[in-house]
């Protein structure tokens, strides 16, 4: 049974990290000298307001984020000295990107703290279990007993790191040294057996989907039962099967846990390569789905799931997710769909090519089909995503 108290702790992380990213919008256009007429918690209707130097700070019912109103971004003919149009195409563009800067830029914070604070990580040797057939895996020589040393000649102890390296990626070589002969039929062998290879191999963006059957007619789309049940015990004839980027099943062995803790230097170091790293991710994964892979949509519903889930494993994990829901949240502010900022920075390179500004009724409708795209492709279909996962029984993680 799903606590819903957790799942409650999506609303509160929602509305401080888009507040977080209003907080850019608020401070660069202050600095720019445009003037801001509302800087809202939540949306409306107003619960309280008070106004202050030229700005209304308002409290508002419906507790999903927050909004910055500033002077003259809405479409009119008119303008004063401070109005957000009547600035340079420069400062407007700094405005309206530094909500996502502020997004970008704060889990590398988030990070830094969780480097530096005591943790206890699982590690211990990365063994491939099994190899699917006609794989890049395969064809490279890796077989199974296999130890995964590094990847890109960055040190592997624990699988999670693994895939988490191979995700970002997708679609590149990638180079793995391979001790041989460390684990044969599961029989630990001596440091003298041991030989290390370095193995390059493709991470394949869209690995092949494949049918179950006993008898395969097209290689691509079918696959053996006999040679499924080697890498999957659990398969059934006409299951369908989704290869891995390189491959591979694999497994850590040995494992021990040991606590890491790191100088603030080292952490940060850290920080802003795992920040790259998702950065990095998150781009595969778009252009994973844009070519014909799952859709990496997940709605408010699945995002609540996944923060209840995450939350009962206690605080750090917590942070992370955090983290990691800033950088998604940057990112699709920066898409070039209006009414998102970079929809509007789009219109701010339409004009700077044109070399005027588009006319009121033609920003108008470029907004309102934005508004409808929006709709329906980040609320209305994540929404339909989430609904339909719930009726088929499926995990908040099967997306």
């Amino acid at each position: 049974m799903i606590q819903i108290s957790y799942w409650l702790l999506f609303i509160p992380l929602i509305m401080f990290l888009v507040i977080i990213h209003e907080l850019g919008h608020f401070i660069t256009a202050k600095l720019s000298g445009v003037k801001v007429d509302e800087f809202g918690i939540g949306f409306p209707p107003r619960i309280y307001g008070k106004f202050f130097k030229g700005t209304i700070y308002s409290i508002n019912i419906i507790p999903l984020g927050g909004f910055v109103k500033l002077s003259g971004i809405s479409e009119r003919e008119i303008y004063g000295e401070s109005d957000f149009k009547t600035k340079n195409i420069l400062i407007r563009a700094i405005i309206l990107v530094s909500g996502s800067v502020i997004n970008l830029l704060f889990p590398i914070l988030i990070f830094v703290i969780l480097f530096m604070f005591p943790r206890d990580y699982v590690v211990g040797q990365v063994n491939i279990s099994s190899v699917v057939p006609n794989s890049p895996a395969e064809l490279a020589g890796l077989q199974p007993g296999d130890q995964i040393v590094s990847i890109d000649d960055e040190i592997i102890d624990n699988h999670i790191d693994l895939v988490q390296k191979v995700m970002s990626k997708l679609g590149s070589q990638v180079e793995l040294v391979v001790r041989k002969g460390s684990n044969v039929s599961g029989i630990s062998m001596n440091e003298e057996h041991f030989s290390t290879v370095n193995i390059s191999l493709l991470a394949r963006m869209n690995p092949p989907k494949q049918i179950v059957v006993k008898e395969v007619i097209d290689p691509e789309k079918e696959i053996l039962i006999d040679e499924v049940r080697i890498y999957e015990p659990g398969v059934l004839l006409g299951d369908e099967i989704v290869q891995g980027p390189l491959g591979i099943v694999i497994g850590t062995s040995n494992v021990k846990s040991v606590t890491r803790q790191y100088a603030f230097f080292e952490a940060m170091d850290k920080s802003i390569s795992k920040t790259l790293g998702v950065l990095i991710t998150l781009k595969n994964v778009f252009f994973k789905w844009f070519n014909g892979g799952p859709i990496p949509l997940g709605g408010p519903i699945g995002v609540a799931q996944v923060t209840g889930e995450v939350a009962k494993e206690g605080i750090l994990p917590l942070l992370e997710l955090i983290a990691l829901l800033s950088i998604s949240l940057g990112i699709l502010n920066l898409l070039p769909i209006p009414p998102l900022d970079g929809g509007r920075m789009a219109i701010l390179i339409v004009e700077f090519i044109n070399g005027g500004r588009l006319s009121v009724e033609k920003e108008k409708i470029i907004m309102l089909i934005g508004v409808i795209f929006v709709i329906v492709f980040f609320i209305f279909y994540p929404l339909y995503l989430d609904i339909s996962r719930i009726i088929e029984g499926k995990s908040v993680f099967d997306y």
